[in-house]
């Protein structure tokens, strides 16, 4: 009998079990059955584990007891787990009957990220969303918005766009807490994303709802701008525009951050660390990406955190920084020590900033394997870090010499992705298809696909990618500028030159000893495989180079290392 009173659990604890007999203290029949074979103590928790043989058998019986009290057996396991804080738990007994009611209940706003057993709980809300009786939600306003600000973070726009429109009318009906109207109005700004002008506005009306209070929906612990840390790439929308934008950015922030206790805190900041650092400027992108991470780790804020360290880690390589390099890489893990922050998003964030530094530096063999696959799913990344965490796979690819993979995939997702792209993230795009069609030898549509791109990033002078790309590129970028755009040419030499000493540098300090004293590490890596007897072209594939540069690089090689012939290297290279 005590035993299919447990029948809803497979972890129990002594409390819990003193509960369901009514008992302060448990009665000698129970104590015998919990120290059968089949149920053991586990000390660390406090708390009898059922053997799962058991477990099943009491899942068969309370079956064989029919729907209404097996719906009562689950209610009453969700009672009892919310009863002890066990919410989660709770929640996924309640969504077994579906007991919206009772779900609704639940301060799910911590819960946005997690899984109630396997399933991600956007797809809890989107059923909520669907399925809840409207005389339910009405009950349950600030919940039914915390249900759209989940459907809104995972990327469900067309869900989220038909809830707001019947929250709105629950609402209006209601007529009653205006702070109710204020959180439907905050998330109704995102309905101009990214337009800042616009979000701003609605912005404005939200604050004169909430009257100095903070929203309960949109909380500082959710990821910031949906998981994407470059602001850049998200809010700078219009060619020429860059710094007008980034003083929009930074009056919505100072908004929006008021009303969501610190959320965002630091984003305008980065975008204008962005700017400068693709700029070149290093000086201000330095002291701007310190000041980012200052005002979110105030705030507790992973996702801007880890792109400001993530941009210092950047500044450190043009400046051959191998200290400051090592020392931004290690900073990052940082990011996920924020209470109820290190989730699956923060996690694989730092998987793609940690990628993005490691192909930067030809060291793919460290990339995490997710990326390296291509293995983004739902319970992976949010909708919005799926162009990042593409972009470090298919560098990868490049890496890899699958010049063809990298290329299929591009064409495959191109079409959508530049559908919403803005000219930063377009420019991205357009670099790595560029970089296949070099690979090609199709060098006439790597330029015209390029230069498309550039008309839209060098009104604002944003040339750090074109220069960082400049090898794999073939050079291609510097002869466009030259042609069609000289008065960046001095710039873009300069960055060239000051990107290469400082690629070389952080490459050599990860090799100690092992290079010749004169060879850069691109040679190296040329010499090495030539000395292993590949032809050129292998050596072109294998180093995602053209065949020109390969024969550039070991013209150098055979100066520097005073030699006529590939014979002669292996010796030389001991």
């Amino acid at each position: 009998t005590f035993l299919l009173r447990l029948s809803p659990f497979e972890v129990v604890t002594a409390e819990q079990a003193c509960f369901l007999t009514g008992c302060e203290t448990l009665p000698q029949y129970a104590k015998n059955a919990l120290e059968c074979q089949f149920i053991r103590y586990e000390p660390a928790y406090r708390r009898y584990e059922l053997h799962s043989i058991l477990s099943e058998l009491l899942i068969s019986k309370r079956g064989e007891k029919g729907t209404a009290f097996e719906r009562e057996c689950l209610m009453r396991a969700g009672d009892l787990c919310r009863g002890v804080g066990r919410l989660l738990e709770a929640m996924g007994f309640y969504w077994q009957i579906k007991d919206y009611e009772r779900m609704l209940t639940l301060d799910f706003s911590h819960m946005i990220l997690e899984e109630i057993g396997s399933t991600p709980f956007s797809e809890l809300a989107l059923d909520m969303a669907q399925n809840c009786p409207a005389g339910i939600k009405k009950n349950h306003l600030l919940s039914v918005l915390r249900i759209a600000w989940t459907l809104l973070t995972a990327g469900m726009e067309k869900p989220f766009h038909s809830l707001m429109t019947e929250l709105r009318v629950m609402l209006d009906e209601e007529r009653g807490n205006p702070c109710l109207l204020g959180e439907w109005t905050l998330l109704s700004s995102f309905l101009h994303y990214p337009d800042l002008e616009e979000m701003t506005a609605v912005l404005g009306q939200a604050a004169s709802l909430f009257g100095g209070t903070c929203s309960q929906v949109i909380l500082p612990t959710a990821p910031w701008c949906f998981g994407s840390y470059y602001p850049l790439a998200e809010f700078h929308m219009v060619p020429g525009e860059a710094d007008r934008e980034a003083d929009l950015l930074e009056k919505y922030i100072a908004l929006y951050s008021s009303l969501t206790n610190g959320h965002g805190s630091g984003a305008d900041v980065l975008f204008r660390a962005e700017l400068a650092h693709n700029r070149g400027d290093l000086e201000n992108a330095e002291i701007l990406s310190y000041k980012a991470v200052y005002l979110a780790e105030n705030h507790s804020q992973s996702v801007v955190q880890l792109g400001a360290t993530m941009l210092l880690a950047g500044i450190a390589l043009n400046k051959a920084d191998m200290t400051g390099w090592q020392h931004a890489i290690t900073s990052m893990e940082r990011a996920a020590s924020y209470t109820m922050q290190n989730t699956f998003v923060v996690r694989s964030l730092l998987d793609i900033a940690r990628g993005v530094l490691l192909f930067e530096l030809g060291k793919q063999e460290d990339i995490a394997d997710w990326l390296k696959e291509g293995g983004f799913s739902e319970r992976t990344v949010l909708n919005k870090m799926i162009k990042d965490a593409l972009y470090v796979h298919l560098n990868y690819l490049m890496l890899q010499g699958e010049v063809p993979r990298m290329m299929g995939i591009m064409q495959a997702i191109t079409p959508e992705m530049r559908a919403e792209a803005t000219p930063f993230s377009n420019l991205l795009a357009s670099i790595m298809e560029a970089v296949g069609y070099v690979k090609m030898s199709r060098r006439e549509t790597a330029a015209a696909l390029l230069e498309k791109a550039m008309q839209n990033v060098l009104p604002d002078g944003l040339i750090l990618p074109l220069v960082s790309y400049s090898r794999p590129l073939d050079g291609l970028p510097g002869e466009l500028i030259a042609e069609k755009y000289p008065a960046f040419l001095e710039d873009y030499n300069a960055l060239k030159e000051r990107f290469s000493r400082g690629w070389d540098t952080l490459y050599n300090g990860m090799l100690p000893g092992e290079l010749p004293p004169d060879l850069t590490f691109r040679e190296y890596e040329v010499a090495k495989l030539a000395a292993a007897g590949l032809h050129n072209g292998e050596i072109a594939v294998q180093l995602a180079v053209s065949e020109r540069t390969v024969k550039a690089h070991l013209r150098s090689i055979f100066q520097k290392l005073d030699i006529d012939r590939r014979a002669r290297l292996a010796e030389r290279l001991k």
